[in-house]
């Protein structure tokens, strides 16, 4: 089996455009909106909104959007099992394939490194003091 596709957003986050622009996958479609709140139907249950947050804010910025709520959903309802020690193995594989989906793992987030901003050239610099 070949290996799975990285989403755009994480080849944004490594620089892979900036040092191959014609990888960049122009009929992607695109999911801008945010991931949002946990779901409603979680008002009473504060263990659930407590592990959905706690996942955004461990994952990098600007890699969940919308689109990734119902993964994220899933690995929740699945760590909240883990955490309470009901969790079956098959369960706990789940939990590692949507961890590493997202990068969350050890091995999934050394693959992936964050471009840093390219310094202004010095004339840019003189020309923003004036």
């Amino acid at each position: 089996m070949g290996r799975p596709r990285k989403p755009t957003p994480v080849l944004e986050l490594t620089g892979a455009f900036k040092k191959d622009p014609q990888r960049r996958r122009d009929a992607e479609p695109v999911c801008e909106g945010p991931l949002g709140d946990p779901p409603l139907t979680w008002d009473n249950d504060e263990e659930l909104r407590s592990i959905w947050k706690e996942i955004v804010s461990i994952t990098p910025a600007g890699v969940l959007t919308r689109a990734d709520r119902l993964i994220v959903e899933m690995i929740c309802i699945t760590m909240k099992r883990v955490r309470s020690g009901h969790a079956l193995l098959g369960e706990m594989r789940l939990l590692m394939t949507g961890l590493g989906k997202l990068g969350l793992t050890p091995a999934d987030r050394s693959k992936v490194s964050i471009a840093k901003e390219e310094d202004e050239d010095e004339f840019a610099k003189l020309a923003a003091e004036l």
